[in-house]
């Protein structure tokens, strides 16, 4: 009788997941991750000039990241666990480390029922933490931080900013559009946001703080022309594209696509000189490994459909989405950290 990890392999390229020596596909990365920014740049100047960001077109992209780097993106950190902790795939070790990760998801969904306004600010605040660390950790595999993450007080701050771009600047351009989706996703549970412009003007004064301490992240010592580069296209992008097409677009082609392509260095292809046909082949055993818990993660979306108030719209439908990223988020993030610090430290 095949073992499970002969099994897994067999269907869907199941293995323990663990960083290499040393990183491949590097130049190539930077392209594609290039490529992602761009793409999501015309798509939004696309919508945006049709008109269609601030309608129920603008949600295309939140949906499409349910299968497109969006969910996908966390679906093997089962796979990761146990290349980082050194195990085999086995039943008993599969069991222990996805009942761990589920009991994460389960705690923040209780932590949304039983204190929703609570579970939403914690939520905004790891996650901008969480975007902002992926961006220093992806620009170190880049090369441009010499394969190093140093948190030191500006790569805090380089930190905090990329965080709060997506998260922070939609409260400031589109301060009722956010409102308005964030009591969507509280409306669940019987609760209202409150936003009044005095969060506005404090998120104004932390940004520009940040801003100007990315200047001098950028451009004293080593110029890192691209990240400075990135940092203001993203601020432009968040600043003008409607909050729910600038958060879909940015979930897939910037933070999924981002940690997928860092993934690329946890497979095991052959060391030496990778070609684009390997990283093809490395790319689609990424979407056979991610399968199964994607299609999981969305029968989970489909029962907490099932136990929310109806709702009769996408928008309903898209915040019950938005809850159940806030649970996987969690656990993703303690996964990603493990990956940090065994690369970095």
């Amino acid at each position: 009788m095949a073992s499970t990890e002969e099994d897994m392999n067999k269907f869907f390229h199941w293995v323990p997941l663990a960083p290499r020596s040393q990183y491949y596909f590097t130049t190539t990365l930077k392209r594609l991750a290039n490529a992602g920014a761009l793409l999501i740049a015309i798509l939004a100047a696309f919508m945006v000039s049709l008109n269609l960001g601030s309608s129920v077109w603008g949600l295309i992209p939140l949906i499409l990241s349910t299968i497109l780097f969006g969910l996908p993106h966390g679906a093997v950190d089962h796979l990761v666990l146990l290349g980082l902790a050194r195990r085999r795939l086995t039943l008993p070790s599969l069991f222990l480390v996805c009942g761990a990760y589920l009991a994460g998801v389960l705690l923040v969904l209780l932590l949304w029922w039983l204190l929703p306004l609570f579970a939403l600010i914690f939520f905004l605040v790891y996650t901008i933490f969480h975007w902002g660390k992926a961006d220093l950790a992806f620009e170190a595999i880049c090369g441009h931080h010499n394969n190093r993450v140093r948190l030191n007080a500006r790569a805090w701050a380089h930190l905090l900013l990329r965080g709060l771009l997506p998260i922070g600047i939609p409260f400031i351009s589109f301060p009722q559009q956010t409102r308005d989706f964030l009591n969507q996703c509280l409306d669940t549970f019987g609760y209202e946001f409150i936003h009044n412009s005095s969060l506005s003007f404090a998120l104004i004064l932390v940004i520009g703080l940040l801003v100007v301490l990315e200047i001098g992240y950028c451009f004293q010592g080593k110029v890192r022309w691209m990240i400075a580069l990135e940092t203001l296209g993203l601020l432009i992008f968040f600043l003008t594209v409607p909050p729910l097409l600038a958060i879909g677009l940015y979930f897939c082609g910037w933070h999924g696509l981002r940690h997928v392509l860092r993934l690329l260095n946890y497979s095991e292809a052959e060391q030496g000189e990778q070609t684009t046909k390997q990283l093809g082949k490395a790319l689609l055993r990424f979407f056979l490994r991610a399968t199964p818990f994607t299609i999981l993660s969305l029968l989970m979306l489909w029962a907490l459909q099932g136990l929310a108030a109806p709702t009769a719209n996408f928008y309903g439908v898209v915040a019950i989405y938005l809850i159940l990223i806030s649970a996987l988020t969690l656990p993703h993030i303690l996964v990603v950290e493990w990956m940090d610090r065994t690369e970095f430290s």
